[in-house]
Protein backbone atom coordinates (compact mmCIF):
# COMPACT_ATOMS: atom_id res chain seq x y z
CA UNK A 1 0.00 0.00 0.00
CA UNK A 2 2.71 2.51 0.64
CA UNK A 3 4.76 1.80 -2.69
CA UNK A 4 1.06 2.20 -4.31
CA UNK A 5 0.30 5.29 -2.68
CA UNK A 6 3.72 6.76 -3.69
CA UNK A 7 3.24 5.98 -7.51
CA UNK A 8 -0.01 7.28 -7.79
CA UNK A 9 1.13 10.85 -7.09
CA UNK A 10 3.89 10.61 -8.97
CA UNK A 11 1.57 9.56 -12.10
CA UNK A 12 -0.66 12.50 -11.58
CA UNK A 13 2.19 14.91 -11.20
CA UNK A 14 3.63 13.29 -13.97
CA UNK A 15 -0.10 14.06 -15.95
CA UNK A 16 -0.34 17.11 -14.75
CA UNK A 17 3.01 18.12 -16.14
CA UNK A 18 2.72 16.90 -19.64
CA UNK A 19 -0.62 18.72 -19.76
CA UNK A 20 1.10 22.05 -18.96
CA UNK A 21 3.71 21.34 -21.43
CA UNK A 22 1.59 19.57 -24.58
CA UNK A 23 -1.58 22.04 -23.77
CA UNK A 24 -0.93 25.52 -21.37
CA UNK A 25 1.88 26.07 -22.78
CA UNK A 26 1.75 26.06 -26.52
CA UNK A 27 -2.02 27.64 -25.85
CA UNK A 28 -0.08 30.83 -23.66
CA UNK A 29 2.50 30.98 -26.29
CA UNK A 30 -0.37 31.10 -28.97
CA UNK A 31 -2.43 34.21 -26.91
CA UNK A 32 1.11 35.89 -25.98
CA UNK A 33 1.82 35.73 -30.20
CA UNK A 34 -1.96 36.63 -31.45
CA UNK A 35 -2.42 39.25 -28.68
CA UNK A 36 0.32 40.91 -28.55
CA UNK A 37 2.66 40.41 -31.22
CA UNK A 38 0.38 39.72 -34.55
CA UNK A 39 -0.44 42.97 -36.09
CA UNK A 40 -3.94 43.60 -38.12
CA UNK A 41 -3.96 42.89 -41.77
CA UNK A 42 -7.11 43.84 -43.92
CA UNK A 43 -8.59 41.80 -46.26
CA UNK A 44 -9.80 42.84 -49.51
CA UNK A 45 -12.01 40.32 -51.28
CA UNK A 46 -12.47 39.62 -55.17
CA UNK A 47 -15.19 37.49 -56.42
CA UNK A 48 -15.77 36.66 -60.43
CA UNK A 49 -16.80 34.08 -62.21
CA UNK A 50 -15.77 33.35 -65.97
CA UNK A 51 -18.93 33.50 -68.44
CA UNK A 52 -19.26 32.63 -71.92
CA UNK A 53 -17.18 30.11 -73.65
CA UNK A 54 -16.15 29.36 -77.96
CA UNK A 55 -18.19 26.62 -77.70
CA UNK A 56 -20.54 24.40 -80.75
CA UNK A 57 -24.25 25.70 -80.47
CA UNK A 58 -27.26 23.07 -80.83
CA UNK A 59 -26.69 19.76 -80.69
CA UNK A 60 -24.76 16.44 -82.25
CA UNK A 61 -21.88 18.66 -83.53
CA UNK A 62 -21.78 21.18 -80.72
CA UNK A 63 -21.72 18.16 -78.07
CA UNK A 64 -18.60 16.58 -80.04
CA UNK A 65 -16.89 19.97 -80.11
CA UNK A 66 -18.09 22.38 -77.30
CA UNK A 67 -18.77 19.57 -74.62
CA UNK A 68 -21.19 20.81 -71.20
CA UNK A 69 -20.51 24.56 -70.66
CA UNK A 70 -20.21 24.00 -66.81
CA UNK A 71 -17.87 21.95 -66.72
CA UNK A 72 -15.99 24.32 -69.34
CA UNK A 73 -16.33 27.14 -66.86
CA UNK A 74 -15.16 25.15 -63.47
CA UNK A 75 -12.20 24.04 -65.64
CA UNK A 76 -11.45 27.22 -65.96
CA UNK A 77 -12.35 28.27 -63.08
CA UNK A 78 -9.97 26.10 -61.14
CA UNK A 79 -7.00 26.81 -63.83
CA UNK A 80 -6.87 30.24 -62.46
CA UNK A 81 -7.46 29.08 -58.96
CA UNK A 82 -4.13 26.75 -59.42
CA UNK A 83 -2.57 29.68 -61.44
CA UNK A 84 -2.82 32.04 -58.09
CA UNK A 85 -0.79 29.91 -56.26
CA UNK A 86 2.14 29.35 -58.63
CA UNK A 87 5.25 31.59 -58.51
CA UNK A 88 4.37 32.65 -62.40
CA UNK A 89 1.32 35.11 -60.56
CA UNK A 90 4.20 36.52 -58.40
CA UNK A 91 6.49 37.00 -61.73
CA UNK A 92 3.04 38.22 -63.55
CA UNK A 93 2.33 40.86 -60.38
CA UNK A 94 5.17 42.44 -59.66
CA UNK A 95 5.10 43.90 -62.99
CA UNK A 96 2.02 46.10 -61.97
CA UNK A 97 2.86 46.19 -58.23
CA UNK A 98 5.87 46.27 -55.80
CA UNK A 99 5.06 42.66 -53.90
CA UNK A 100 8.69 42.29 -52.54
CA UNK A 101 8.25 45.64 -50.81
CA UNK A 102 4.36 45.21 -49.65
CA UNK A 103 5.07 41.78 -48.51
CA UNK A 104 7.95 43.10 -46.58
CA UNK A 105 5.50 45.62 -44.47
CA UNK A 106 5.19 43.52 -41.76
CA UNK A 107 3.66 45.77 -39.48
CA UNK A 108 5.38 44.98 -36.74
CA UNK A 109 5.07 40.94 -37.05
CA UNK A 110 8.54 39.56 -37.44
CA UNK A 111 6.95 35.85 -37.91
CA UNK A 112 4.47 37.05 -41.34
CA UNK A 113 7.27 39.44 -42.00
CA UNK A 114 9.10 39.23 -45.64
CA UNK A 115 13.08 39.63 -46.12
CA UNK A 116 12.86 41.27 -50.03
CA UNK A 117 15.98 40.54 -50.96
CA UNK A 118 15.60 36.57 -50.26
CA UNK A 119 14.66 34.29 -53.63
CA UNK A 120 11.47 33.75 -55.44
CA UNK A 121 11.03 30.01 -53.44
CA UNK A 122 10.31 32.03 -49.95
CA UNK A 123 8.47 34.74 -51.10
CA UNK A 124 6.06 32.18 -52.33
CA UNK A 125 5.09 31.10 -49.29
CA UNK A 126 4.15 33.80 -48.08
CA UNK A 127 2.28 34.97 -51.21
CA UNK A 128 0.37 31.62 -50.84
CA UNK A 129 -0.72 32.90 -47.09
CA UNK A 130 -1.70 36.36 -48.31
CA UNK A 131 -3.87 35.36 -51.64
CA UNK A 132 -6.40 32.96 -50.58
CA UNK A 133 -9.17 31.37 -53.62
CA UNK A 134 -12.14 29.38 -53.07
CA UNK A 135 -14.46 28.16 -55.83
CA UNK A 136 -17.78 27.34 -55.59
CA UNK A 137 -18.99 24.75 -57.91
CA UNK A 138 -22.14 25.07 -57.30
CA UNK A 139 -22.55 28.80 -58.36
CA UNK A 140 -19.07 28.82 -60.20
CA UNK A 141 -18.06 32.14 -58.40
CA UNK A 142 -14.74 31.92 -57.11
CA UNK A 143 -13.62 34.13 -53.70
CA UNK A 144 -10.21 35.28 -53.53
CA UNK A 145 -8.80 36.65 -50.63
CA UNK A 146 -6.21 39.30 -49.99
CA UNK A 147 -4.94 40.06 -46.77
CA UNK A 148 -2.17 42.24 -46.04
CA UNK A 149 -0.69 44.45 -43.29
CA UNK A 150 -2.42 47.68 -45.33
CA UNK A 151 -5.93 48.35 -47.00
CA UNK A 152 -4.02 49.76 -49.87
CA UNK A 153 -1.29 47.31 -50.55
CA UNK A 154 -4.38 44.80 -50.37
CA UNK A 155 -6.27 46.88 -53.10
CA UNK A 156 -3.78 47.37 -55.23
CA UNK A 157 -2.55 43.46 -55.34
CA UNK A 158 -6.29 42.66 -55.96
CA UNK A 159 -7.06 45.01 -58.43
CA UNK A 160 -3.13 43.38 -60.32
CA UNK A 161 -4.90 40.01 -60.27
CA UNK A 162 -7.83 41.03 -61.83
CA UNK A 163 -5.94 42.14 -64.80
CA UNK A 164 -3.68 39.32 -64.71
CA UNK A 165 -6.72 36.91 -64.26
CA UNK A 166 -8.55 39.05 -67.64
CA UNK A 167 -5.50 38.33 -69.61
CA UNK A 168 -5.64 34.81 -68.75
CA UNK A 169 -8.66 33.88 -69.46
CA UNK A 170 -9.19 36.34 -72.70
CA UNK A 171 -5.93 33.83 -73.84
CA UNK A 172 -7.27 30.94 -72.42
CA UNK A 173 -10.68 31.86 -74.67
CA UNK A 174 -8.35 32.90 -77.90
CA UNK A 175 -6.73 29.38 -77.45
CA UNK A 176 -9.69 27.51 -77.58
CA UNK A 177 -11.27 29.40 -80.19
CA UNK A 178 -8.43 29.00 -82.60
CA UNK A 179 -7.91 25.09 -81.61
CA UNK A 180 -11.76 24.88 -82.34
CA UNK A 181 -11.44 26.41 -85.48
CA UNK A 182 -8.32 24.90 -86.49
CA UNK A 183 -9.72 21.55 -85.92
CA UNK A 184 -12.81 22.03 -87.93
CA UNK A 185 -11.22 23.73 -90.65
CA UNK A 186 -8.67 20.44 -90.95
CA UNK A 187 -12.08 18.21 -90.74
CA UNK A 188 -13.71 20.27 -93.77
CA UNK A 189 -10.33 20.07 -95.94
CA UNK A 190 -10.28 16.54 -95.19
CA UNK A 191 -14.20 16.04 -96.42
CA UNK A 192 -14.01 17.96 -99.24
CA UNK A 193 -10.75 15.71 -100.19
CA UNK A 194 -12.66 12.45 -99.66
CA UNK A 195 -15.51 13.92 -101.97
CA UNK A 196 -13.48 14.91 -104.58
CA UNK A 197 -11.66 11.89 -104.42
CA UNK A 198 -15.00 9.75 -104.75
CA UNK A 199 -15.90 12.13 -107.41
CA UNK A 200 -12.78 11.45 -109.37
CA UNK A 201 -13.40 7.44 -108.43
CA UNK A 202 -16.69 7.50 -110.55
CA UNK A 203 -15.78 9.47 -113.40
CA UNK A 204 -12.35 7.09 -113.93
CA UNK A 205 -14.97 4.52 -113.84
CA UNK A 206 -16.96 6.09 -116.71
CA UNK A 207 -14.48 6.24 -118.72
CA UNK A 208 -12.54 3.59 -118.32
CA UNK A 209 -16.45 1.53 -118.70
CA UNK A 210 -17.61 4.21 -121.42
CA UNK A 211 -20.75 3.94 -120.04
CA UNK A 212 -22.56 6.72 -117.63
CA UNK A 213 -24.33 4.38 -115.21
CA UNK A 214 -24.47 0.68 -114.80
CA UNK A 215 -28.14 1.01 -113.82
CA UNK A 216 -29.19 2.59 -117.07
CA UNK A 217 -27.07 0.36 -118.98
CA UNK A 218 -28.83 -2.82 -117.52
CA UNK A 219 -32.57 -0.62 -118.11
CA UNK A 220 -31.36 0.09 -121.45
CA UNK A 221 -29.97 -3.50 -122.16
CA UNK A 222 -33.39 -5.42 -120.79
CA UNK A 223 -35.33 -2.99 -123.23
CA UNK A 224 -33.24 -4.13 -126.17
CA UNK A 225 -33.32 -7.62 -125.28
CA UNK A 226 -37.09 -7.52 -124.63
CA UNK A 227 -37.60 -6.13 -128.04
CA UNK A 228 -35.65 -8.22 -129.91
CA UNK A 229 -37.02 -11.23 -127.99
CA UNK A 230 -39.76 -9.94 -129.12
CA UNK A 231 -39.49 -9.52 -132.49
CA UNK A 232 -37.69 -13.26 -133.23
CA UNK A 233 -40.86 -14.82 -131.72
CA UNK A 234 -43.19 -12.79 -133.95
CA UNK A 235 -41.36 -13.65 -136.70
CA UNK A 236 -40.88 -17.32 -135.83
CA UNK A 237 -44.58 -17.38 -135.71
CA UNK A 238 -44.94 -16.09 -139.21
CA UNK A 239 -42.71 -18.13 -140.28
CA UNK A 240 -44.68 -21.34 -139.08
CA UNK A 241 -47.33 -19.97 -140.52
CA UNK A 242 -46.12 -19.78 -143.67
CA UNK A 243 -44.36 -23.30 -144.00
CA UNK A 244 -47.96 -24.63 -142.98
CA UNK A 245 -49.85 -22.85 -145.37
CA UNK A 246 -47.37 -21.84 -147.93
CA UNK A 247 -44.44 -23.73 -147.96
CA UNK A 248 -42.59 -21.84 -151.94
CA UNK A 249 -43.83 -18.59 -150.42
CA UNK A 250 -41.05 -16.38 -151.15
CA UNK A 251 -41.24 -14.17 -148.01
CA UNK A 252 -39.91 -17.53 -145.92
CA UNK A 253 -35.85 -16.84 -146.89
CA UNK A 254 -36.65 -12.90 -146.01
CA UNK A 255 -38.19 -13.54 -142.62
CA UNK A 256 -35.36 -16.64 -141.96
CA UNK A 257 -32.82 -13.80 -142.80
CA UNK A 258 -34.34 -11.37 -140.47
CA UNK A 259 -34.86 -13.74 -137.78
CA UNK A 260 -30.89 -14.82 -138.43
CA UNK A 261 -30.33 -10.92 -137.80
CA UNK A 262 -31.98 -10.38 -134.78
CA UNK A 263 -30.61 -13.54 -133.08
CA UNK A 264 -27.15 -12.25 -134.01
CA UNK A 265 -27.90 -8.87 -132.69
CA UNK A 266 -29.36 -10.64 -129.11
CA UNK A 267 -26.50 -12.66 -129.26
CA UNK A 268 -24.09 -9.83 -128.99
CA UNK A 269 -26.54 -7.74 -126.82
CA UNK A 270 -26.04 -10.92 -124.34
CA UNK A 271 -22.50 -10.82 -125.01
CA UNK A 272 -21.71 -7.54 -124.11
CA UNK A 273 -23.89 -8.07 -120.78
CA UNK A 274 -21.70 -10.87 -120.09
CA UNK A 275 -18.38 -9.09 -120.95
CA UNK A 276 -17.15 -11.44 -123.29
CA UNK A 277 -16.55 -8.87 -126.04
CA UNK A 278 -14.26 -6.43 -123.98
CA UNK A 279 -14.76 -4.08 -121.20
CA UNK A 280 -15.79 -6.67 -118.68
CA UNK A 281 -19.17 -7.83 -117.18
CA UNK A 282 -21.76 -5.96 -116.89
CA UNK A 283 -22.51 -7.42 -113.52
CA UNK A 284 -19.29 -6.68 -112.06
CA UNK A 285 -19.48 -3.51 -113.41
CA UNK A 286 -22.48 -2.93 -111.66
CA UNK A 287 -21.37 -4.24 -108.08
CA UNK A 288 -18.41 -1.94 -109.13
CA UNK A 289 -20.47 1.15 -109.31
CA UNK A 290 -22.35 0.36 -106.09
CA UNK A 291 -19.21 0.48 -104.41
CA UNK A 292 -18.31 3.78 -105.34
CA UNK A 293 -21.17 5.24 -105.40
CA UNK A 294 -22.16 4.17 -101.84
CA UNK A 295 -18.66 5.84 -100.99
CA UNK A 296 -19.22 8.86 -103.20
CA UNK A 297 -22.84 9.30 -100.44
CA UNK A 298 -20.89 8.67 -97.24
CA UNK A 299 -18.63 11.07 -98.35
CA UNK A 300 -20.97 13.99 -99.56
CA UNK A 301 -22.71 13.30 -96.06
CA UNK A 302 -19.85 13.86 -94.43
CA UNK A 303 -19.10 16.87 -96.25
CA UNK A 304 -22.65 18.30 -95.65
CA UNK A 305 -21.95 17.92 -91.94
CA UNK A 306 -18.41 18.73 -91.47
CA UNK A 307 -19.52 22.00 -93.79
CA UNK A 308 -22.47 22.75 -90.94
CA UNK A 309 -20.58 22.41 -88.26
CA UNK A 310 -17.34 24.53 -89.74
CA UNK A 311 -20.22 27.48 -89.86
CA UNK A 312 -21.65 27.17 -86.22
CA UNK A 313 -17.91 26.59 -85.11
CA UNK A 314 -17.32 30.57 -87.05
CA UNK A 315 -20.75 31.99 -85.66
CA UNK A 316 -19.27 30.25 -81.92
CA UNK A 317 -16.24 31.80 -82.08
CA UNK A 318 -17.90 35.26 -82.50
CA UNK A 319 -20.16 35.40 -80.58
CA UNK A 320 -19.08 32.83 -77.91
CA UNK A 321 -15.83 34.05 -76.13
CA UNK A 322 -15.13 33.34 -72.44
CA UNK A 323 -14.66 36.70 -70.32
CA UNK A 324 -14.19 37.32 -66.62
CA UNK A 325 -17.08 38.70 -65.08
CA UNK A 326 -15.88 40.45 -61.74
CA UNK A 327 -19.17 40.75 -59.64
CA UNK A 328 -17.23 42.67 -56.19
CA UNK A 329 -14.53 44.64 -57.39
CA UNK A 330 -11.43 45.39 -55.04
CA UNK A 331 -11.89 47.63 -52.64
CA UNK A 332 -9.60 48.75 -49.90
CA UNK A 333 -11.10 47.63 -46.31
CA UNK A 334 -12.04 49.88 -43.52
CA UNK A 335 -11.11 47.62 -40.67
CA UNK A 336 -8.90 44.93 -39.81
CA UNK A 337 -10.59 41.83 -39.79
CA UNK A 338 -7.44 39.52 -39.59
CA UNK A 339 -6.35 37.67 -37.65
CA UNK A 340 -8.87 36.06 -35.22
CA UNK A 341 -7.60 35.73 -31.91
CA UNK A 342 -9.93 34.40 -30.38
CA UNK A 343 -10.52 31.59 -32.53
CA UNK A 344 -6.34 30.93 -33.33
CA UNK A 345 -6.38 30.96 -30.15
CA UNK A 346 -8.55 28.17 -29.68
CA UNK A 347 -7.95 26.71 -32.66
CA UNK A 348 -4.06 26.41 -31.28
CA UNK A 349 -5.92 24.89 -27.82
CA UNK A 350 -7.69 22.20 -29.60
CA UNK A 351 -4.93 21.40 -31.70
CA UNK A 352 -2.79 21.05 -28.17
CA UNK A 353 -5.62 19.16 -26.37
CA UNK A 354 -5.77 16.48 -29.55
CA UNK A 355 -1.99 15.75 -29.39
CA UNK A 356 -1.91 15.36 -25.33
CA UNK A 357 -4.99 13.25 -25.62
CA UNK A 358 -3.27 10.99 -28.01
CA UNK A 359 -0.44 10.42 -26.16
CA UNK A 360 -1.79 9.61 -23.01
CA UNK A 361 -3.76 7.04 -24.40
CA UNK A 362 -0.79 5.49 -26.24
CA UNK A 363 0.86 5.41 -22.71
CA UNK A 364 -2.03 3.86 -21.11
CA UNK A 365 -1.71 1.48 -24.17
CA UNK A 366 1.84 0.62 -23.47
CA UNK A 367 1.32 0.68 -19.68
CA UNK A 368 -1.51 -1.93 -19.49
CA UNK A 369 0.88 -3.96 -22.02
Amino acid sequence: MPVAASIRPRSYLGAAIGFFALVIAPTLFAGIYYYTVAADRYVTEVRYSVRGGAMMPGGGGGGMLGGGGGLIFAGDSFILEDYLASAQALVDIEAHVPIRAILARDGGDRVRGYDPEAPLEDLLGYWRAAVSPRFDAVTGITTVSVSLFHPEDAQAVGAALVTELRRIVDSLSEQARTEMLDYVEREYRRAERELDDARAAIETFRRANRIISPDEEVSIGSTIIASLSGQIAERTVTLRALRERARNSPRIPVIEGEIASLEAQLRNELAQRAGEEGGGALPEQLTSFEELRSAYEIARDTFVTTLGLKQEAEAAATLGQAELVVFVPPRAADIATEPRRMLETLKAFGAAFAAWLILRILLASLATQ
